[in-house]
């Protein structure tokens, strides 16, 4: 009966060290996006990590890194995917991070990549669900008062904001300048050519809107 229990001790003691264990991402680099397209990324993450996430922000952009959760594969628990707001025309390259949380908070990152935005890069064709998600994309922010659009990205697709406090709010912001498109008559043409036109449309107006619009004070989201 010792041995047993020595052995039930051994073992669970053993399970716990496994589910204690840091996120393990293993990822294969992204080598191009091509340009008017959804960035699509996917990672293996060992751990049962309790947040997964694809932290971005364009080449040569002053306003920081911006994120979006990854989704969890219904068919391997282990297989994680996210879609990136689309490149604006002036974006040349994006940065992108996959960072994963172990229960208690830790985060585990992986390497920082970074990917040239190109017209002949070939087109990741987007399965349902990430079509889907490229259609409903929430974007954190991670610093106080922080551009609630992205810079060098555009707003189609995004509808929801995520606060550095943790606020989720509707991305008024993005609504204003796709309503904006829809009124210029922009929305009928490539989606590429929407927020530019949309930009042009508005004049100053995104500027006024982002200085009333900025995030309340808050802690750093981690």
């Amino acid at each position: 009966m010792r041995l047993v229990g020595f052995g039930v001790f051994v073992f669970l003691g053993s399970a716990l060290s496994l589910l204690a264990a840091d996120p393990k991402i293993s990822h294969d680099a992204l080598s191009c996006v091509a340009k008017n397209k959804n960035a699509r990324i996917t990672a293996k993450i060992e751990g049962q990590p309790e947040t997964a996430r694809v932290y971005f922000h364009a080449i040569g952009a002053a306003c920081g890194d911006y994120y979006v959760d990854m989704h969890q594969s219904t068919t391997d628990p282990s297989a994680y995917w996210a879609v990136l707001p689309i490149g604006a025309e002036e974006a040349k390259a994006l940065a992108y991070q996959i960072r994963a949380t172990a229960p208690g908070g830790r985060e585990i990152s992986g390497e920082e990549i970074t990917v040239p935005i190109d017209a002949d890069c070939p087109d990741q064709p987007l399965s349902p669900d990430e079509a889907k998600a490229a259609a409903n994309m929430t974007i954190g922010l991670t610093a106080n008062g922080q551009t609630e659009v992205p810079c060098a990205f555009k707003c189609i697709g995004i509808t929801n904001l995520l606060t550095a406090n943790l606020q989720l709010l509707p991305h008024e912001a993005c609504r204003l300048l796709l309503a904006q498109a829809t009124g210029a008559g922009l929305l009928g043409s490539h989606p590429g050519a929407v927020m530019a036109g949309a930009l042009a449309a508005a004049g100053g107006g995104v500027a006024i809107y982002e200085s009333q619009h900025r995030t309340s004070p808050s802690p750093v989201r981690p």
